[in-house]
């Protein structure tokens, strides 16, 4: 009696991990047309069950989820910070694909950080520039 109520809760775990794992495939290919509590719901979920099951590709594949999706929203900080932990979790096991998919969305964190200061600084001086000039908009040159 024990073996089977063992073995239907070991084919529940698989079930629910094989679920989760499809989630996670479908929430990276259509992130963007998701809505916003979507997006939570797909995301945190599968994180906690990955977390709950003490299984560390699960945990580093979803917090690399929750890393483009706070990317996609423009939260870059916390994109930076879920990325960050993805990456630990791929270096401790050693995971060379995962330490690079990982580092690329990184670089697209920061790139995109970088291309929005400049954006900022080059709307800023535009402005000014426009303002001691007396005209009504940005000027063209940066």
């Amino acid at each position: 009696m024990h073996h089977t109520r063992s073995m239907k809760t070991h084919k529940s775990a698989i079930s629910t991990l094989l679920l989760q794992s499809v989630l996670d495939r479908l929430l990276q290919r259509h992130r963007m047309t998701l809505l916003p509590s979507q997006v939570g719901h797909c995301t945190k979920k599968p994180l906690s069950l990955w977390r709950k099951l003490d299984l560390q590709r699960g945990v580093a594949a979803a917090m690399g989820n929750l890393g483009m999706v706070s990317y996609d929203q423009g939260d870059y900080p916390a994109a930076m910070a879920r990325h960050e932990e993805s990456l630990a979790i791929w270096r401790e096991l050693g995971d060379q694909p995962g330490i690079a998919r990982t580092l690329m969305a990184l670089g697209n964190v920061v790139y995109s950080q970088v291309a929005n200061w400049r954006l900022n600084r080059c709307t800023s001086r535009a402005w000014r520039s426009s303002a001691n000039l007396g005209t009504n908009g940005p000027s063209p040159s940066c």
